[in-house]
């Protein structure tokens, strides 16, 4: 398992250059807040913001994992008994993916002696310090920045030990203990590790639906409905050819207002065969109770 840095602007492109080097995933870390950290937030959660955040998002969206260490909002954070938890959550939740085999690159830049007291402790590596704080979030938290320090160390030592090392320590003086050995034991099919088990950023369009919309055939009338009408249809063609040989051959006024009658009904009952022998449209072709299908889903 490596613990992997990573400088200069972060995409998700530089990320997979670096990351394709192992056959492991890699596990993006970066600065983020409490949102980050909402129950049910999972390695594949998509995380988004800004600055290094907006870089999480990209790669959290194309299907790889991200962990955020949060700093935006966490000012209160040497007396606000809820953020250090928060805090000291995440930082077991980076300990629960090294013991499920994943590596971790950390974002840095060198060390400028302003957010930081101190330096990162890299063997054979010139000083850097991590890409917190400075971009969006100024506001110094001279505190939580040595407290990452101290345990972004412990996590580089730890991560250099082979397993039977990595217990002995846990078992003197580190304090994630259990996060460590709770992502030993989890499966790939774990909630926490799985993929598609988020649905954070997970566009309407791509939800499924829950219910299909049912839609009726094109409807008939019944056949022998068809056979009358379309006798009616043939009889009404009849009566109107048969008046009008009628009213050639005769010019009593008498003659022509009967054939002028009959010839009105043989419309009528022509026009009658017509219609019912057609195909009849569905009236609808879903209900609101058979489908929840709305406008823009």
């Amino acid at each position: 398992m490596a613990f992997i840095y990573i400088q200069g602007r972060v995409t998700l492109e530089s990320y997979k250059r670096i990351a394709s080097a192992y056959e492991e995933p890699t596990v993006f870390i970066f600065p983020g807040n409490a949102s980050h950290h909402k129950p049910g937030t999972t390695l594949y959660s998509v995380k988004t913001g800004g600055g290094l955040a907006a870089a999480a998002g990209q790669i959290g969206t194309a299907g790889y994992p991200v962990l955020s260490l949060p700093t935006t909002g966490m000012e209160s954070w040497s007396t606000n008994p809820l953020i250090k938890q928060t805090v000291s959550n995440a930082i077991a939740d980076v300990y629960r993916a090294i013991g499920a085999g994943y590596h971790i690159m950390l974002p840095v830049r060198t060390f400028e002696n302003n957010f930081f007291a101190s330096a990162l402790e890299i063997p054979d590596s010139p000083p850097l310090e991590p890409s917190f704080w400075g971009l969006f979030n100024t506001t110094k938290n001279p505190g939580l920045a040595q407290y990452y320090i101290d345990e972004l160390n412990e996590l580089i030592k730890f991560a250099a030990l082979d397993h039977e090392a990595r217990l002995t320590k846990l078992q003197q003086d580190n304090p994630f203990h259990q996060a460590y050995l709770a992502g030993k034991a989890m499966q790939k099919t774990d909630p926490w590790l799985a993929h598609g088990h988020s649905t954070l950023g997970r566009s309407d369009a791509e939800k499924p639906l829950s219910k299909q919309a049912h839609v009726p055939p094109e409807s008939k009338r019944p056949l022998s409905a068809s056979i009358i009408f379309g006798f009616f249809t043939t009889l009404g063609a009849g009566a109107l050819v048969t008046v009008i040989v009628l009213a050639a051959l005769s010019m009593n006024p008498l003659i022509l207002g009967v054939v002028a009658g009959l010839g009105a009904v043989a419309l009528l009952v022509g026009g009658l065969g017509l219609f019912f022998t057609r195909p009849q449209p569905a009236s609808r072709l879903a209900s609101d109770k058979d489908s929840n299908l709305k406008p823009g889903t």
